[in-house]
């Protein structure tokens, strides 16, 4: 899809030089699709030091209808960040309708290329009956830094991609061979499908939350030991990624677990904190009305959240954490329960205090 060259949507500092940022520190949803993300939100970013802004490339906002990419959203996110000197951590995740096959993808277990093996040689037609592994392909490929966006002008290159976003795995009580069926479908057909793009790109395996007592990438790494191509692809995992909320000194501890886990197959990677935080709940968008103990179960107040953030980064690094990126820089109403977001611009608070009686239904802006 051909696009003309993008101008930033934001107003854009004459310079970012005046900001002291660390390479090793991010935020998640800076920006949004479209562009037009304001120029507030940016300065905040990197006046709190960021130099990493993460959010999705959602595929079933991108593929339209079977092979119809829609890329000029995404062109024109990725241009106002870039243009504000961020450095974009890009998800690859979502599934359009059209190839749901229950709750999994059409094709995701069928070979990668069209010759029906996963073997990768340069220049190999994927196989066009797995459009998870055509999506990452595409898109790794649309955004590497000799791309179809960098040749257009839409837009700088991006190098660091997660595909997919895992939780904590729910198949313990699965075959192996079913095991190795979604490993393979979530770790290495994309890992391959976007070193045919770019072999230069760094693939993250996806975020692991560990909320449960089951070590998804031990596990992960099991099934990997037994692939007479692993050392040839790098164990399919370029850097490893974990999620840490709710308590600063577990970030510490999931980044040692991660750690022992890829020391016990003789591995090193490095290892990302994609997503860290708490939800306050005495600010926007509350409970600020609550009273009750147990409604403020795992959020905090401001000045906790602040020290949480303070912790959470030490205990981080101190174990080895690469990067931090923590979620989010503004609270969106993502995590609200439908028909319960309401705007952030004082029409519902009175005297710096929200409103004890919230509306039955209003809408972010």
């Amino acid at each position: 899809m051909a696009c003309a060259p993008l101008q930033a949507q934001s107003v854009i500092p004459s310079t970012t030089e005046a900001f002291v940022r660390n390479a090793h520190l991010g935020l998640a949803h800076v920006s949004a699709p479209d562009g037009g993300t304001a120029a507030e939100r940016y300065i905040t970013a990197l006046s709190l030091g960021a130099s990493w802004n993460r959010f999705p490339l959602y595929w079933d906002r991108i593929e339209t209808s079977p092979g119809n990419f829609q890329w000029s959203a995404y062109d024109r996110q990725i241009a106002d960040d870039l243009q504000f000197d961020l450095q974009i951590n890009a998800i690859l995740l979502g599934r359009p309708g059209f190839y749901a096959d229950g709750e999994r993808i059409t094709g995701m277990h069928t070979p990668i290329f069209a010759d029906g093996t996963d073997t990768p040689p340069a220049d190999k037609p994927l196989n066009p009956d797995n459009p998870w592994a055509r999506y990452v392909f595409e898109t790794v490929n649309r955004y590497k830094p000799d791309g179809a966006a960098a040749a257009a002008e839409c837009c700088r290159p991006v190098s660091a991609f997660a595909c997919g976003k895992s939780g904590t795995s729910r198949t313990s009580s699965s075959s192996g061979r079913r095991r190795s069926a979604i490993t393979r479908a979530c770790s290495r057909s994309p890992y391959l499908s976007a070193k045919q793009a770019d072999p230069n790109a760094q693939i993250m395996f996806a975020g692991l939350l560990f909320g449960t007592e089951d070590n998804w990438l031990a596990r992960v790494l099991a099934i990997f030991e037994q692939d007479p191509q692993r050392e040839a692809h790098n164990w399919y995992m370029d850097i490893v990624a974990i999620h840490a909320y709710a308590d600063p000194w577990r970030t510490g501890w999931l980044v040692l677990n991660v750690k022992q886990s890829l020391i016990a197959y003789g591995l090193t990677r490095p290892i990302w904190v994609t997503e860290t935080g708490v939800p306050v709940w005495d600010d926007y968008p509350g409970p600020t009305w609550a009273s009750d103990p147990a409604q403020h179960q795992l959020r905090a107040t401001q000045i906790q959240q602040a020290w949480y953030v303070i912790q959470s980064a030490v205990y981080g690094w101190h174990e080895g954490a690469d990067v931090l990126i923590f979620h989010q820089l503004y609270d969106d109403c993502g995590d609200q329960p439908a028909g319960t977001d309401f705007p952030h611009n004082g029409t519902l608070c009175a005297a710096g205090r929200c409103a004890a009686a919230m509306p039955t239904a209003c809408f972010a802006t």
